[in-house]
């Protein structure tokens, strides 16, 4: 999926890191972040933190600024057939990536709306959960934030994933 894709792009700073930084040992407490049980993650989750330098997330903000300035450039992006990609940036600790959803705002009901947003936030755990590129960067403090809205710019709901979402995954 176009999403998947697009994050990638933006993550790819963070994987890199992930393959120049880490040890076997490292790699084998992702994997156990990724795979494990909530014991385990947590366990992994303290042990990866721990070799983040306090300077570590200013370094992957820089990196990631650049990458989403580069994919701005190419934006608006349609990822669906109801899914505009706006842009993103990145802000005080969080990754923000703006979507517009192309239903009407007549159409946009409490219920349609609520589905919407769980299927969006359950979509982002799954993605960000499972990639070593994104946990990179959420092992570092940053948040994802994807934000939606309609067609006129009537905004839908925001959907958040930081560490603690991995770990309760």
């Amino acid at each position: 999926m176009r999403i998947r894709l697009l994050l990638f792009f933006l993550l790819f700073s963070a994987l890199a890191f992930a393959e120049n930084g880490l040890t076997p040992r490292g790699k084998d407490r992702m994997d156990a972040l990724i795979n494990g049980d909530r014991a385990e993650k947590m366990a992994a989750a303290r042990e990866l933190q721990s070799i983040f330098k306090p300077e570590t997330k200013i370094e992957l903000e820089k990196a990631l600024k650049a990458k989403i300035e580069s994919m701005n450039k190419s934006m608006p992006q349609q990822l669906d057939e109801s899914t505009l990609a706006l842009g993103g940036l990145v802000s005080e600790g969080n990754i923000l990536i703006m979507y517009q959803i192309t239903i009407p705002d007549s159409e946009v009901t409490p219920f349609v709306k609520e589905y919407l947003k769980d299927y969006s936030k359950t979509q982002l755990i799954n993605q960000a959960c499972t990639d070593e590129g994104q946990l990179i960067g959420l092992l570092a403090g940053l948040e994802i934030r994807r934000t939606y809205s309609t067609p006129t710019g009537k905004k839908l709901f925001d959907v958040d994933v930081d560490l603690n979402d991995c770990i309760n995954r």
